[in-house]
């Protein structure tokens, strides 16, 4: 996941100074208000604020997908002041960058939000098909309704990390 190879005679991980600019600019606001997003959905999800069986499991999965970029922000982040930490030495230690757990972590972080993204959305898509189809919007959802809901968010987080780190 990382920008520059030995082959192209980049000093830095992130070659250019756009890239290492963006960098900073995505991954720093990406990183906290998906953070604020996440804490502010799950705090009305755990405080009952959700009315319908509907709402509830959108609110489920904007959360998975803002979780997923909050992990984009925190990839983001992490490469920056990787890029920041190793100056112009990038391309003199790269094979010590490449093989080093902290690298390995990144490319981690990397697939798993890519994943988990992917699979909210599908599932969100799926679920907005579902109730199209049924329009059954007006139940209070139940409780083993959310121990699905639960199970389901677990499993697609689970599935995401481990793809992530075969």
């Amino acid at each position: 996941a990382v920008v520059s190879t030995q082959s192209t005679g980049n000093k830095t991980i992130l070659p250019s100074t756009v890239l290492q600019v963006i960098g900073w600019l995505i991954g720093i606001p990406a990183t906290l208000m998906n953070g604020f997003m996440i804490l502010r959905n799950l705090s009305g999800i755990f405080r009952g604020e959700n009315n319908s069986a509907v709402s509830l499991c959108i609110a489920a999965l904007v959360s998975l997908i803002a979780l997923g970029d909050f992990f984009v922000g925190l990839y983001l982040v992490c490469i920056s002041v990787e890029n920041v930490a190793r100056k112009e030495n990038f391309c003199s230690d790269q094979r010590k960058w490449v093989t080093s757990p902290s690298c390995e972590f990144y490319g981690v972080i990397s697939t798993f939000e890519s994943e988990l993204s992917v699979f909210a959305m599908t599932s969100l898509s799926v679920y907005r098909a579902v109730v199209m189809r049924r329009m059954d919007t007006s139940g209070r959802p139940r409780k083993q309704f959310k121990i699905l809901l639960g199970i389901g968010c677990t499993l697609l987080i689970a599935l995401a990390f481990l793809i992530a780190i075969i």
